[in-house]
């Protein structure tokens, strides 16, 4: 993807925002424009809010929000896979101890075929 820069607009809520952007930020705040619009939609049809600054707010909130839950989801799921990978580093090194105290045994291995 480019890094060449230019002006975009986007609009809601009947205004426009210019904004300098490269190809992979102008995908991104279109995802992000399509979500804004979507939730404002679903204000207006669910809580019957017209005022657009109650709408901006409350869709400010439900998309923070959903936010919030994300980053926590991740931050749970980050710790979980540390104590996976630490487990299975565990396992590993068991594993290891094993083989090593069964050669030191005189145990012998047997080839794989």
């Amino acid at each position: 993807m480019s890094n060449e820069r230019y002006e975009i607009k986007i609009s809601f809520l009947g205004r426009v925002f210019p904004l300098i952007v490269n190809e992979e930020e102008e995908q991104r705040i279109k995802k992000a424009v399509k979500l804004i619009e979507d939730k404002l939609q679903e204000l207006k049809e669910v809580y019957s809010i017209t005022d657009e600054v109650s709408l901006a707010m409350m869709c400010s909130l439900e998309i923070a929000t959903a936010h919030v839950m994300a980053l926590e989801n991740y931050e749970k799921y980050k710790e979980e896979m540390k104590e996976t990978l630490k487990s299975l580093e565990d396992t590993s090194n068991i594993e290891e101890e094993d083989i090593e105290e069964l050669k030191e045994s005189n145990f012998v291995i047997p080839e794989s075929e």
